[in-house]
């Protein structure tokens, strides 16, 4: 008896680990109508990871602007800040929405930001830096390209308030009579005032 509760414990057990590891890699996702991924998040959740990519793309204008002024402290700075210290909060629920390719791609661009900082600090050269940073935009192109951040809302019908609406004074019992006699009246209206 205690070998059939052991291994119905254990079955349950390897089931809701797949279950996680699924989910874990795959995220919540579906096609969207554009060829793109949509990874489906909650409002706030979406507001973060959104806030999080404007990070990286203040932190790219700035190591741009900074190395057009030959100012290689302030690239190095603004490089750091889309560093991994960065890196958006690990919210164990917001982590398994995300595809297990987007959570790389993602964290791996934060390691590239560091690294670009790096060497910036050890004195890399414009050319080398905008190389490095072209790297990154690559990863930002082929991101956008591939995924779309969809909110979940659903959004329920609304109700028609129908004795509302039959109180209105130009009310008829359908809505193309209805139509009719608003577009009547308004014309009717915009007449006598020209």
């Amino acid at each position: 008896m205690w070998k059939n509760i052991s291994l119905a414990l254990s079955l349950i057990l390897i089931l809701i680990i797949s279950t996680f590891g699924y989910f874990f890699i795959k995220g919540r996702t579906s096609s969207s109508t554009d060829d793109r991924r949509n990874i489906h998040l909650s409002e706030n959740e979406r507001n973060l990871v959104l806030k999080e990519m404007r990070a990286m793309l203040i932190a790219v204008n700035g190591v741009i602007d900074s190395l057009a002024e030959n100012d290689m402290k302030r690239a190095a700075e603004s490089a750091r800040s889309a560093g991994t210290a960065t890196a958006v909060d690990l919210d164990p629920i917001l982590m398994s929405k995300l595809p297990l390719d987007f959570k790389e791609l993602g964290l791996g661009t934060h390691v590239l930001f560091d690294e670009l900082s790096d060497e910036i600090t050890a004195g890399a050269s414009k050319e080398t830096v905008l190389r490095r940073l072209s790297g990154i935009t690559a990863r930002c192109i082929s991101c956008h390209e591939g995924n779309r951040i969809s909110e979940n809302t659903i959004q329920k019908p609304q109700k028609m308030n129908m004795a509302s609406i039959r109180r209105r004074p130009n009310y008829h019992k359908t809505n193309s009579k209805l139509l009719l006699s608003n577009i009547n009246n308004s014309y009717f209206s915009s007449a006598k005032t020209h």
